[in-house]
């Protein structure tokens, strides 16, 4: 909105911009006037700072609309209601009355009775014999009318224990300034009643005090502030959505209940709770199941013990639907039903009475909304629906009769005709025409603005001397027959439409027989539905012409030395490099993306054929049904399932609803898990010294959805990626690694990327030994390699081959065999200075041959996820961060263990004074080892034997040569010049592995006479680098 006013593109103040404004003032704070967002927006919300946030809707009301289009389509719609352009025209309309044939007003039948009979008695002329044959008529009629109330017995037993209604203090209506008139001869579409006797009756007193507040809370809003309130049933699109939205815009402390929580639920309440969320109001999200008792109690104890409210709303509005269910088709659906509508709906009211009376709030008792139906029976079908809402009213008895009135008062909402809601969406074509006799229907944000009138304060005093009965049903009871009425409508809307159907298939027929197929062609609504449109566009190649502007660069670069990147693929957590970037990019996928991950992870599959039904079909079906699938449902069809399983995902927080068994851990874990879950843990030592914990209801714990690693986030591939879907035969995906296949799938993907369907196009334009591949190694085949170890522990079919398949150069040999026909170099990169390494090895090799090594490299890097490592998360900093660390095997646990403390006391940190320091580094290429009077100048036997026997003799040799200069250089001795043989400084393994100094000869004696018993030293070499320490204590 602040940009919109600065730069002139907010022209219209409408309705939304108002809605808009109303909700920024009720976030209003003095943090906020430090933004300049419009000096009058500043004034308003300056004004607001001291006054409590209010509910104020200014929505336009809208009215259902239905029409046949001339094709025989049934469209529903909302427009806006005509002469209803605010909500304060709504209250005028429904205190006007409705227009129902057939509504009698008993009251007024009366008074015209009466004044007819005053009449008759006056007229001299009448003899008294007629006299007395039209009074008995008129006493006839009176009785008829007439309903005499029943007095109530006095009840007997046990004196009661909460104070009658008469002791309350009957409100006085003041505050509100009568505006709405009252027809004397109609009933307003939304009234009151009160208890007159055993009955209800309309009291026109409460329906102009209703209709005065309706009115106020149109022009001036209304508060919530600091009243707390608990909804159920409050899916999107229902009435306690829109009550949510009311509460909260007026600064309540909301509690809402859902069946279905998951981080789509939550997010949605998210985004109700940042769009309609005031200044000091709360929302509060809470999973419950009403059909279950175990879950209503739960949910009380949860608001009064750990939220700390008191409930001051009680709106239970959650129901499920019996559809199609006579009193002969009643099922353990319609038993649910019932049990959730009534049974625990007055559990829950019970539950908050015992909450309220164990701490004597007998000055602020609830408010319950409670929510009946004019549906008695009046649609049929509809299993125990009617006798769940007609037995709700006897809550209205028993609020006088029992003792839980002090604590909670009732108001009874007979809701009407409500549309776009879950129960009566599928009735919604027939709202339209069911106006026109006279009932009102309601959008969900008109009926929870009626209901949100009951809560007003005023109304909330008056429930609190005796029940109110709010007909909010708009006349829907008060037309009769009203089940044949629905039905009419519905049948002559079928049959119209079915009409013009017929009526367009026939003018169809003439205006192509007349016109031609063409002209038919041109008169058609064509409907653009979404498709696929998959484009794999080779790379664009500028033209010479279009680089003669850079002409001028000939020469300052030398292109045979320019590496040029001409295309990439992957297999990773989102798929391919495509569908990585759609999500990277755009948050969500295309219609594209989503039709390439489905296929990927085996949702559908590409068919080409004769369907089930034996027509032609080519296109996808789904991999289950084999239906056909069409590319506009995709998206919605399966994006939330490819969502599920693939991308990064997370540890996600798990709250236990039972206690777990104890399980056998250590001292330390036990203090850990103590401290972090407080009394939902219980920890205690056994008998023989272990320990136990117990983790109990309520407790959080964190359930890992991917590995987690201190040095490496890998992400894993999609659930159900497999290889044959990218045309490599099953006998190679038996055969090699999943590393290999993966690698396959990314250079296929790369060489199309640059344009190249057939790598044979390769060798068109340079020779075959030209053509080299270079993949990263990672750790070769370890799928292969578990099943080389593991499969045949356990005595499982392993292939006889499988060894090759572990090698670190294997992926890149089959990439080499099966795209590039074995030929080229092959190189292996085990780090990222790879290229550098490259370079300079095959520099002698290029000058020699007067080109490059390779015209052309296919370079590939593989990440893969390994197994947890073998020791404890506590243990990390001693074991994985240290290089002296030594893992021993425990047959009798098949654990290992790490004795970090020994290797240090005898090696490492001893209590000693440091003498000297010795640091040296050589280049491990400029250690001549292939000399042999260098090594028999400076090496023992021993070291010779052992250097040699290493992997990379060279750099074993080059890291003993700079460790013996190391020591050299801590004893502090004088040179005798580089050619100074270092025999007498041996440097050799212990029984641990690590490298110990044994001085003999002079060297010996020099330590001896300087003090020096021991000299420490620590070894270590790259590729092409040796440095070593050594320590003279």
């Amino acid at each position: 909105m602040f940009y919109d006013i600065i730069f002139g593109r907010l022209t219209t103040v409408d309705r939304e911009i108002t809605a808009r404004c109303i909700a920024l003032l009720n976030r209003a704070d003095p943090d906020m006037l430090r933004y300049e967002f419009g000096q009058q927006l500043i004034d308003n919300t300056r004004e607001v700072l001291g006054t409590p946030p209010m509910y104020k809707d200014v929505t336009f009301p809208t009215a259902p609309h239905t029409e046949v289009t001339e094709k025989g389509e049934i469209k529903y719609s909302e427009i806006v209601r005509e002469n209803v352009r605010k909500l304060e025209a709504y209250v005028e309309e429904m205190a006007s009355g409705d227009t129902v044939s057939g509504a009698v007003n008993i009251r007024k039948v009366q008074d015209d009775v009466l004044r007819l009979w005053s009449v008759v008695k006056a007229l001299p002329e009448i003899c008294s014999d007629q006299k007395n044959r039209i009074k008995a008529l008129y006493e006839g009629v009176v009785k008829s009318l007439a309903s005499s109330p029943e007095i109530r017995p006095p009840r007997v037993g046990t004196p009661r224990s909460r104070r009658s209604s008469s002791q309350f203090l009957r409100p006085q209506v003041t505050g509100i300034t009568p505006v709405t008139a009252i027809s004397s001869d109609k009933v307003p579409l939304l009234h009151l009643k009160r208890k007159v006797g055993s009955t209800w009756e309309y009291s026109s007193n409460l329906t102009g005090v209703y209709l005065d507040i309706l009115h106020e809370i149109a022009t001036a809003g209304t508060t919530f502030k600091d009243k707390n309130a608990l909804l159920t049933g409050v899916g999107k699109g229902s009435i306690g959505i829109e009550i949510v939205k009311g509460l909260l815009s007026g600064g309540a402390y909301v509690v809402i209940t859902t069946s279905s929580y998951s981080r789509k639920t939550v997010e949605y309440y998210q985004g109700i709770f940042q769009s309609f969320g005031s200044r000091g109001s709360t929302l509060t999200v809470v999973t419950f199941n009403q059909a279950s008792k175990q879950d209503v109690e739960a949910l009380v104890d949860y608001i009064y013990a750990n939220l700390g409210m008191d409930l001051d709303y009680i709106i239970p509005f959650a129901g499920i639907p019996e559809n199609g269910r006579e009193i002969d088709g009643l099922d353990d659906r319609s038993e649910l039903a019932h049990r959730m509508m009534l049974v625990n709906l007055l559990r829950v009211l019970g539950a908050v009475k015992t909450k309220k009376a164990s701490r004597h709030f007998v000055t602020r008792p609830g408010q319950v909304i409670l929510p009946l139906s004019p549906n008695h029976g009046l649609f049929g079908n509809d299993g125990l629906y009617s006798e769940s809402k007609i037995s709700s009213e006897t809550l209205f008895q028993r609020w006088a009769s029992e003792s839980w009135g002090e604590y909670l008062c009732l108001a009874g909402a007979v809701i009407g005709w409500t549309r776009g809601i879950g129960l009566m969406g599928p009735t919604n074509i027939i709202a339209h025409e069911l106006e026109s006799y006279g009932v009102r229907t309601f959008s969900a944000k008109e009926m929870a603005f009626n209901i949100l009138g009951l809560m007003h304060p005023l109304l909330f005093s008056i429930t609190q001397v005796e029940p109110i009965w709010a007909e909010l049903n708009g006349g829907m009871d008060r037309l009769p027959d009203f089940a044949d009425i629905t039905t009419r409508i519905r049948i002559k809307l079928n049959k119209k439409a079915d009409l013009r159907r017929a009526i367009a298939r026939d003018n169809s027929a003439d205006f192509k027989v007349i016109h031609g197929v063409e002209a038919e062609r041109l008169l058609q609504t064509v409907e653009v539905l979404p498709r696929a449109n998959f484009r794999f566009d080779f790379p664009s190649l500028e033209s010479s012409k279009s680089l003669s502007d850079l002409s001028y660069l000939r020469g300052f670069v030398d292109l045979d030395k320019i590496v040029v990147v001409t295309g990439y693929g992957e297999v990773g957590p989102w798929g391919s490099s495509r569908t990585r970037w759609e999500m990277e990019a755009r948050g969500e996928f295309t219609i594209e993306g989503c039709i390439e991950m489905a296929w990927l992870i085996g949702f559908i599959k590409h068919f080409d054929g004769r369907s089930k039904d034996g027509a032609l079909y080519v296109g996808w079906v789904d991999s289950k049904t084999n239906e056909p699938v069409d590319d506009k449902v995709i998206k919605g069809r399966y994006e939330t399932d490819i969502l599920r399983h693939a991308g990064k995902v997370f540890n996600q927080e798990v709250e236990l609803i039972h206690d777990l068994e104890p399980i056998e851990i250590s001292d330390s874990e036990a203090q850990k898990f103590k401290l972090q879950h407080g009394d939902k843990c219980d920890v205690w030592a056994g008998e023989g010294g272990q320990w136990f914990a117990k983790f109990k209801k309520g407790a959080c714990v964190f359930v890992p959805k991917a590995f987690k690693f201190s040095r490496t986030v890998a992400g894993q591939i999609p659930t159900g990626w497999h290889a044959g879907r990218y045309g490599i035969s099953d006998d190679i995906i038996a055969q090699t690694d999943r590393t290999t296949l993966w690698a396959l799938v990314s250079t296929i993907e790369a060489l199309n990327a640059s344009g190249i369907t057939d790598p044979y196009e390769l060798y068109k334009h340079m020779h075959p030994s030209e053509v080299g591949t270079a993949l990263g190694s990672g750790m070769s085949g370890t799928v292969n390699i578990s099943k080389m170890f593991k499969d045949r522990r356990d005595e499982k079919e392993v292939q006889n081959d499988i060894l090759q398949e572990t090698f670190i150069n294997t992926t890149t040999c089959w990439v080499n065999l099966l795209l590039l026909s074995s030929s080229g170099p092959v190189k292996i990169p085990v780090e990222p200075t790879y290229y550098e390494e490259y370079k300079k090895r095959n520099r002698v090799r290029g000058l020699q041959s007067y080109k490059a090594m390779s015209e052309m490299m296919i370079r590939n890097l593989l990440v893969k996820i390994k197994e947890h490592p073998r020791y404890q998360g506590d243990m990390e900093g001693k074991v994985l961060l240290n290089s002296m660390a030594r893992a021993s095997f425990d047959p009798k646990t098949g654990e290992y263990s790490f004795q970090v403390s020994e290797i240090f006391d005898a090696n490492a940190f001893s209590e000693t004074s440091s003498l000297g320091v010795g640091v040296d580094q050589e280049l491990i290429s400029s250690v001549p080892f292939h000399n042999p009077t260098f090594l028999a100048r400076n090496f023992t036997d021993a070291e010779i034997s052992y250097c040699r026997s290493q992997p990379s003799p060279p750099s074993s040799f080059a890291a003993r040569w700079v460790g013996k200069e190391a020591v050299f250089k801590s004893l502090g001795v004088q040179s005798k010049g580089a050619a100074a043989a270092m025999k007498d400084i041996e440097i050799l393994d212990d029984a641990s592995g690590g490298p110990t100094v044994r001085l003999h000869g002079e060297a010996k004696t020099k330590a001896s006479e300087r003090g020096v018993p021991k000299v420490l030293i620590s070894l270590s070499h790259s590729e092409t680098v040796a440095i070593a320490f050594a320590q003279a204590s």
